[in-house]
């Protein structure tokens, strides 16, 4: 495993994230998807 996060939060004006966890092996990729203009930035 070349990455693990575990209970990530995130707020922005209002919470965007909750509690999220994923882990990331090497030459895996991996996008994160959202409405313009709530900070996926």
């Amino acid at each position: 495993m070349l990455l693990k996060l575990e209970g990530i939060c995130f707020s922005y004006e209002k919470q965007i994230l909750n509690n999220i966890s994923f882990s990331l092996d090497e030459g895996e990729l991996i996008g994160i998807v959202g409405k313009s203009g709530i900070g996926k930035t």
